[in-house]
């Protein structure tokens, strides 16, 4: 033989006559791998596709701040458009404006002949709190739509939820298409589905199988929320933006209005005292941590036609739980 037909006619022989693993062993290297890499941010959803093979894996993400608008999401996800989503509460987690966003954003206005600019702004992120419960929507993706919510969410880290902190909004009414025996609230309690035969008397299951090698009739239930790495509160050079915050109260709305007293409620960092002190020892008047900028919208997912029609609703809703906070609102 040539030298090219000796080599391809071994390597044929060696990969025909080469040792395989039982499927068991196989199954179960898998399995291992899972456990694994599920514990690494952003790196469970690869370990998630390492299980394909035994278990369909549906994936849900927690959203929490402008994910609860419909129309937000969909500019992310395309695919999600007429998509349900379903209003749920958190427990152990607190929303707050903590999330800084360092994002250099056009000049604005001036303090005597100072010019003054952004150098960023404030997102709501949340932070582990034993008695605290944070109000969202889950949305179920699939994993391409899962990795566009990735790239979303930069600054954040993909984490997962305990299924048994997830509970129905308590006086919310569901209605055909928001099951309140969604799968989600079905699995609280008993934790992540299991395949079937991994549990039980009969250690082979049905029929003699082992319980690896047993076809997965559950399907296992992954639900997400983005925690971002740093906590900083707001400022007067990352203020919160109420170009995003109706976006938010938008979807809020979409939920019920109670939905949205409570997201306003239930978010805390409106208004800080911060550190702008003057040589005097007194306050500085300029001092503010949120800008309203709806004439000028500085989100990059602004909905400005519904900020200029909504936005004196949505104003009386902020004044009722946060009057202090909106008086000492800066215009952009």
């Amino acid at each position: 033989l040539q030298p090219q037909t000796r080599m391809a006619y071994t390597s044929s022989f060696w990969w025909a006559r080469r040792p395989v693993l039982p499927a068991t062993i196989m199954r179960t290297m898998t399995a291992s791998a899972f456990v694994v890499l599920g514990s690494v941010p952003h790196s469970a959803a690869a370990a998630d596709s390492a299980r394909a093979n035994t278990c369909a894996i549906r994936h849900f993400v927690f959203g929490y701040g402008s994910l609860i608008c419909p129309d937000s999401r969909a500019v992310t996800a395309p695919s999600l458009v007429g998509a349900r989503a379903l209003p749920c509460t958190v427990r152990g987690l607190e929303r707050g404006w903590i999330a800084r966003i360092d994002v250099p954003l056009p000049r604005w206005g001036a303090v005597g002949n100072v010019p003054r600019r952004l150098d960023g702004w404030t997102a709501v992120g949340v932070r582990p709190s034993p008695s605290g419960t944070t109000s969202g929507v889950l949305i179920e993706v699939d994993e391409e739509e899962l990795g566009r919510f990735d790239a979303r969410e930069a600054g954040y880290d993909r984490v997962p939820v305990r299924l048994e902190d997830i509970f129905p909004v308590e006086g919310h009414e569901y209605d055909d298409g928001e099951d309140v025996d969604h799968a989600v609230f079905s699995a609280r309690g008993r934790g992540e589905a299991r395949c079937i035969g991994d549990g039980g008397d009969n250690e082979d299951g049905k029929n003699g199988e082992s319980k690896v090698e047993e076809e997965c009739k559950e399907e296992s239930l992954k639900v997400w929320v983005y925690v971002q790495r740093d906590r900083t509160p707001a400022s007067p050079t990352h203020p919160i933006k109420q170009s995003y915050v109706d976006v938010i109260l938008r979807g809020c709305l979409s939920v019920s209005e109670s939905f949205a007293r409570s997201f306003i409620k239930t978010t805390h960092g409106w208004w800080h005292e911060g550190e702008d002190i003057n040589l005097e020892g007194d306050k500085d008047e300029n001092h503010h941590t949120w800008v309203e900028d709806r004439h000028f919208p500085l989100y990059i997912r602004a909905d400005s036609g519904y900020s200029n029609e909504m936005g004196h609703c949505l104003d009386r809703l902020l004044r009722e739980h946060h009057p202090d906070a909106v008086e000492k609102r800066r215009k952009y």
